[in-house]
């Protein structure tokens, strides 16, 4: 009532979901079901406080980081970068606002739903959408098929490689599945991609599966992960190793377990000798990834996320490349040799 005024619904009924900053109600308004979410009190101040712990602990934590390692990361940028994100999910018309903006950008995705917003009961601090039924993937795990598993890869494609935004919290308990198609919740976390990192995340994929180590390295300059003058011809025999042996590993988690402990020297090199960084957004990109591929792994035991998402950048690839022989010639590059058994897998 104190948002919302002689507008807010008279019986908000029982809670039907937790989020992370507030809780879930079912409410009908004029015969309309709506999933209204109510910011919980103090929330604000639960987090200023954790920020300031974190902080104080990611300090301590840099001068231990420089005494042992050449990283170039910053573990309080990483908490700033963090807590600016998580402050921007308190502000729910910037989420009302996120919602609609993936709407548009990918309504070309077929099996992709994302809620509706009711403008008119929504504020800072209440967001209400559409009521979407569906099976929530928390309750039925196994019920994630591979059309289901296929729709959530070329949604996430297309936010890095297109859109320049990605949701960035796609546990299952965001996720809906209504039949055949998908429904993404809580749009309160989403990182921005920058415009000059989007082909080059494609190229990355592409050069990697593809054993293109030299061009790799390229792409992985271009993304901010080592500095521009980094001594190439020692990097390469190292990295070249793991790189190898992460693609051959796929999603399988006892290979790369079993890959850890054969890179140990090549991955003590790696952070004690080279010089390396984390573009601003790439943990929580990274947090996400590895959420979905969780979710597809307990859902079909095979699923290898190289040879899911590699087809979706070498198509991207080859639309940059424009239409006609180029795109074509690009496609046929993309799909050539490593590339051609990535996607047939």
């Amino acid at each position: 009532e104190e948002e919302l005024g002689g507008a807010a619904p008279r019986d908000l009924g029982k809670v039907v979901a937790a989020a992370s900053l507030g809780q879930v109600f079912r409410v009908v308004v004029d015969g309309q079901a709506y999933a209204m979410k109510v910011q919980r009190p103090g929330i604000a101040h639960a987090i200023a406080q954790d920020v300031s712990i974190l902080r104080g602990l990611a300090a301590s934590m840099r001068r231990v980081v420089r005494c042992f390692t050449e990283m170039l990361v910053d573990p309080v940028e990483v908490v700033d970068n963090w807590a600016l994100t998580m402050w921007g999910e308190l502000d729910y018309e910037k989420e009302a606002r996120s919602m609609e903006q993936f709407q548009r950008s990918l309504a070309k995705i077929r099996g992709l739903v994302i809620p509706s917003v009711n403008w008119e009961l929504t504020t800072t601090r209440v967001l209400t959408s559409e009521w979407v039924d569906g099976v929530k993937v928390t309750d039925q795990p196994k019920s994630v098929r591979t059309d289901h598993i296929a729709i959530g890869v070329q949604t996430f494609a297309s936010m890095i490689l297109e859109v320049g935004a990605v949701h960035a919290d796609p546990h299952a308990g965001n996720m809906l599945l209504v039949g055949d198609a998908v429904c993404l919740l809580d749009f309160g976390m989403v990182i921005q991609v920058p415009p000059a990192h989007r082909g080059a995340w494609a190229k990355v994929i592409v050069h990697l599966v593809r054993k293109e180590h030299e061009a790799l390295l390229d792409g992985l300059i271009t993304l901010g992960f080592f500095p521009v003058d980094c001594p190439r011809h020692e990097i390469l025999p190292v990295m070249s190793k793991i790189w190898l042996k992460l693609v051959e590993c796929g999603s399988d988690i006892h290979k790369r377990k079993i890959a850890v402990q054969e890179l140990s020297d090549e991955i003590a090199t790696f952070v004690r000798r080279f010089r390396f960084n984390l573009p601003d957004y790439y943990v929580a990109l990274a947090r996400a990834l590895v959420t979905l591929e969780g979710i597809a792994l307990a859902a079909q035991c095979d699923f290898d996320i190289f040879a899911a998402i590699f087809p979706v950048c070498a198509r991207f690839l080859a639309r940059e490349a424009g239409g006609g022989a180029e795109g074509a010639a690009g496609l046929r590059w993309a799909l050539a040799g490593e590339g051609a058994r990535c996607a047939a897998r």
